[in-house]
């Protein structure tokens, strides 16, 4: 939308393009774009409401109501009604789906899984409405304080345990190993932007990238074994 706001200034207002701030890169997130278009309508409000232009000045009016609002958040495609935003940090979205992998110790994806981002959220939330402690939480300032209370069931606490294990602290050095597949799948092979839309379509464009990248994979381990 505030690209098209731009558009619209260029074409029928072009002096409040002189105003333009420097716009966010491609790369950049939802929260930048969020900020940079908070700041775009600030400086422009009073030329939009001087330059007499009914599309322009209606298109910041539906901008405006936009972000007053927490509904650019739930924002899907209109295209893709499975992609989500998701958090990366607590500073930083992504928009899409997440996927997940198992690898062998020569790199070679083993499995996959790709899911809605939202997915385990009402699951989140369903157990926070069953603590007995609920009442007496508080988020944010306030004079009582927020308790946190594991009560692993004993499936988990075998999980637990084999987390606190050497085993287990030794094989999470080489974690960073999942993150730098995901990288090459994302920047080599095109897996950054789906091809086509819903999850499944995202599902099939993931098993193929990942038969892409463990064909190149076997190429070079055959290659070094010479």
């Amino acid at each position: 939308m505030s690209k098209q706001l731009r558009k619209e200034i260029y074409k029928n207002a072009y002096d409040l393009s002189e105003s333009f701030q420097e716009k966010p890169s491609l790369e950049a997130g939802l929260d930048e774009e969020i900020a940079y278009t908070e700041a775009l309508l600030s400086v422009l409000k009073e030329g939009i409401a001087a330059c007499g232009n009914k599309k322009i000045q209606d298109l910041a009016e539906r901008i405006r109501g936009l972000l007053d609002t927490d509904k650019i958040r739930e924002i899907r495609s209109k295209d893709d009604e499975d992609a989500q935003f998701g958090h990366k940090t607590p500073t930083s979205t992504f928009y899409g789906y997440k996927n997940h992998l198992a690898m062998t110790e020569e790199r070679l994806i083993a499995g996959i899984s790709v899911t809605l981002i939202a997915k385990t959220n009402p699951a989140v939330a369903a157990a926070a409405d069953k603590c007995p402690l609920k009442g007496q939480c508080k988020v944010g300032k306030g004079k009582t304080h927020s308790y946190s209370i594991t009560q692993a069931s004993e499936k988990n606490r075998s999980r637990l345990e084999f987390e606190a294990s050497e085993k287990f602290q030794e094989r999470l050095k080489i974690r960073h190993r999942i993150e730098e597949k995901n990288g090459e799948l994302k920047e080599a092979h095109g897996l950054g932007r789906a091809d086509s839309v819903g999850l499944f379509a995202m599902e099939v464009q993931m098993y193929f990238t990942a038969f892409a990248a463990n064909i190149k994979r076997i190429t070079k381990l055959i290659a070094l074994a010479g």
